[in-house]
């Protein structure tokens, strides 16, 4: 399940590209220089 309080005080080394509140496409640079890319979606617990 994703904490939505988590989701959105974990922003560090992430670039929000797309959303609307719950959900979000990111780049994510937590791993290393190479992003990943990752959607979430608070309302329906997906990632």
């Amino acid at each position: 399940m994703i904490d939505p309080q988590k989701f959105w005080s974990s922003k560090d080394r992430q670039v929000l590209i797309s959303g609307e509140g719950h959900w979000w496409i990111t780049l994510d640079y937590r791993k290393g220089e190479i992003p990943t890319v990752m959607w979430f979606d608070v309302e329906f617990d997906e990632s």
